[in-house]
């Protein structure tokens, strides 16, 4: 089976991300080498300048997410 991967964006600032519908595996080297299953209703937060992988089970797979994130001032 063919997967598709696609990577959340690190940011400057902390940020959440809720899963509207779809599923992923999601990992992000805080988690020590193991993955989370996505699916509708989960809620992650992402820690500043940290980005996140998500492994979706088909290359024709689609999820739909919404991000919410803090801007920092530089």
């Amino acid at each position: 089976m063919e997967t598709k991967q696609y990577t959340v964006a690190a940011v400057d600032g902390a940020s959440i991300v809720i899963v509207l519908s779809g599923t992923a595996k999601a990992d992000n080297h805080s988690l020590d080498g193991q993955s989370l299953e996505l699916k509708r209703g989960s809620v992650v937060f992402i820690a500043a300048k940290e980005s996140l992988q998500l492994t979706f089970e088909s290359r024709h797979s689609e999820m739909s997410m919404f991000r919410a994130f803090c801007a920092s001032e530089m």
